[in-house]
């Protein structure tokens, strides 16, 4: 119990020294968005008002979690369930690992990632998993089988929708559903 409550120490202070660490230079716009009409004194202070009110950290029983099963609440998928869904055409954005967006029949907007050569695919799912059990906030994944309507072959490389009565199947593959809260801009 000694060695959880040292780690989780360590952990809190390396994420409070991250937190500080942004805190003494200008908020740097993302590319076309211009910060001119909001004082750089009163963003810090709006930077430093969040940080003060976030909840970073919350007590876990750790015996009681179930750590195949993944945190539960809507939008929670059982490890291996197949979820079926309509590719969703969107740019590519940032990022160089295979991944695309669907809708379930509820319209609800997923982010999938594919692909047994994605480490992501893995690594995320147990440094997601790490911080849940340990009462950090993080996004929840759900290592799953998606059957994707409309998606090309390779969603990543082709973003072109394909036809919806040739499915096509992504295993291994993982769902990415936002932690709940708002994200407050960085510099990058």
């Amino acid at each position: 119990m000694a060695r959880l409550e040292a780690a989780s120490a360590s952990v809190v202070g390396a994420l409070g020294i991250w937190c500080m660490a942004g805190l003494y230079a200008p908020p740097t716009p993302a590319a076309g968005v211009r910060l001119t009409t909001v004082p750089p004194s009163a963003l810090r202070e709006r930077r430093l008002d969040a940080i003060r009110h976030a909840n970073v950290w919350r007590a876990t029983d750790i015996r009681a979690i179930d750590l195949k099963a993944g945190p539960q609440g809507p939008f929670a998928f059982a490890a291996g369930e197949t979820v079926t869904c309509d590719f969703v055409q969107r740019p590519h954005g940032s990022g160089s690992t295979p991944k695309f967006a669907c809708a379930l029949p509820s319209g609800r907007e997923l982010k999938v990632r594919y692909g047994s050569k994605n480490g992501e695919v893995y690594a995320q799912v147990a440094a997601t998993r790490l911080l849940w059990v340990l009462g950090f906030g993080a996004d929840r994944m759900y290592p799953v089988r998606v059957v994707c309507r409309g998606c090309p072959p390779d969603p990543f490389k082709d973003r072109t929708p394909a036809d919806h009565a040739k499915p096509v199947v992504f295993d291994p593959s993982t769902i990415d559903v936002s932690a709940d809260g708002k994200t407050t801009p960085s510099r990058r």
